[in-house]
């Protein structure tokens, strides 16, 4: 990824942060679940940076937003199955969530 697409992404994450009142400190709880598939089993058809992408979104844009390392959870290439995504959203995402808690889903 480019210097130019990462100020992009954070700058992105910054104005929504803005538009939803989300630089302030909540106390409610926060869950972010972040998906990334960029191997597949057709050779020739993979997606090259898909790391690189929920990289800076785990590491930069997700505590711009308020969430800490503990309220992040990944699935990457062969963990992204769809009973695993649909499990991590039913149960990590949003099990328990109540009105003044935060979810990314990215």
């Amino acid at each position: 990824m480019t210097c130019h697409h990462r100020k992009r992404l954070i700058l992105l994450a910054l104005m929504l942060g803005g538009l939803f009142g989300v630089h302030e400190a909540a106390p409610a709880a926060n869950r972010a679940l972040l998906v990334g598939v960029g191997k597949y089993a057709m050779p020739g058809n993979d997606l090259p940076g898909i790391d690189l992408d929920i990289g800076i979104v785990r590491e930069e844009i997700a505590p711009l937003l308020g969430f800490g390392e503990g309220d992040v959870k990944m699935l990457l290439d062969q963990e992204a199955t769809l009973a695993n995504v649909e499990q991590a959203i039913g149960q990590w995402l949003t099990e328990g969530v109540g009105p003044e808690d935060r979810v990314l889903f990215y």
